[in-house]
């Protein structure tokens, strides 16, 4: 699903059937490595002065977007689940995503149930108070 919004994921190679059958979600998923790829939270907390770091926000923000605009809800979004790879590419992972293809404005209002949930997680792992708002802006499509 991501792929066809043309964002970047690791590349599905198999998967295995939940085991536990009162949690569909326990499932396994073999995905290609990325090789020289780093988590995003790793990389923001290790380099909190990283000259082109409001930039690589600013990517992830505009991706969210995407998503949000096209009726999808990153159900697990932190910046735990997105590497960043030396080249600067952003890939997407342990994507657990719902989509609302006829209730669009629904991946929206999802995101602004959770706004408190997600600010505290966003500091959590990296993000600083100062960048959110350009962040949460740029998210919900405000520029």
């Amino acid at each position: 699903m991501l792929r066809s919004l043309g964002l970047k994921t690791s590349i599905p190679l198999a998967k295995a059937t939940p085991l536990n059958p009162f949690n569909p979600y326990r499932s396994l998923l073999y995905c290609r490595y990325i090789e020289r790829a780093t988590p995003l939270n790793q990389f923001l907390i290790e380099n909190p002065v990283f000259p082109e770091r409001s930039a690589l926000l600013e990517a992830v923000a505009r991706q969210v977007s995407k998503m949000i605009r096209s009726g999808v809800v990153f159900r697990d979004f932190y910046f735990g689940n997105i590497l960043y790879a030396e080249t600067g590419e952003l890939f997407w992972v342990d994507t657990e995503i719902k989509r609302y293809p006829f209730r669009k404005a629904r991946a929206r209002k999802r995101f602004l149930q959770r706004e408190k949930f997600l600010y505290e997680r966003f500091l959590r792992h990296g993000g600083k108070h100062e960048e959110w708002g350009s962040f949460q802006r740029i998210m919900l499509g405000g520029g």
